[in-house]
């Protein structure tokens, strides 16, 4: 037999004692180790429980949780299942909820930059957006900062100024001149 866990949202009257109908729900259901997540106008109850396949688990546990919750006067209906394998189910318990996130420190250490230089990188246009302004400043996720670091175009020094490039045309400009003037004697 594998182990399961199965979710099932089913709907819920809006008002009454929430914390004493999830309370019942739970007590009825003791035996299959229940959470209970109770949300705007519906609940999801979650129930650890054996079965040879996933379609004996999911008939299981459906009887169940019609049972628990007909018992506190909520509708039978049933909105969405859910069924995992417990391994796997463990497996999604560990995995961080969020992405890592990045701070303007973090993308100067990734990219190999000033904190100056990476400020200035991520308020360009080419630079992700930010998944949320903090108080403490932007963050990002990891992962989108690394593949703009993969992709990004480095150019070592400054970038030339206008006037440098301008003295640049002056002076070969005379150089053009002087050469022709001494062609011409």
């Amino acid at each position: 037999m594998t182990e399961w866990s199965v979710a099932i949202t089913v709907g819920r009257p809006a008002g009454g004692d929430v914390e004493a109908e999830a309370g019942e729900v739970v007590a009825a259901l003791g035996e299959f180790a229940p959470a209970v997540s109770v949300g705007r106008g519906d609940a999801t109850i979650r129930l650890a429980l054996a079965g040879n396949t996933v379609r004996d688990a999911l008939s299981r546990a459906l009887v169940e949780v019609r049972g628990a919750v007909e018992a506190v006067g909520w509708p039978p209906g049933v909105r969405h299942v859910e069924a995992t394998e417990w391994g796997e189910f463990e497996k999604r318990l560990e995995a961080p909820a969020l992405p890592e996130l990045v701070g303007v420190t973090e993308i100067a250490e990734l990219l190999g930059t000033s904190r100056q230089r990476a400020s200035e990188l991520a308020r360009s246009p080419k630079f992700p957006a930010p998944l949320a302004d903090l108080a403490a400043g932007p963050v990002w996720p990891k992962p989108v900062v690394a593949r703009f670091a993969e992709e990004w175009e480095r150019k070592p020094g400054r970038p030339r100024s206008k006037t440098s490039e301008r003295l640049d045309q002056i002076i070969e400009d005379r150089r053009a001149r002087e050469v022709e003037g001494t062609r011409e004697r």
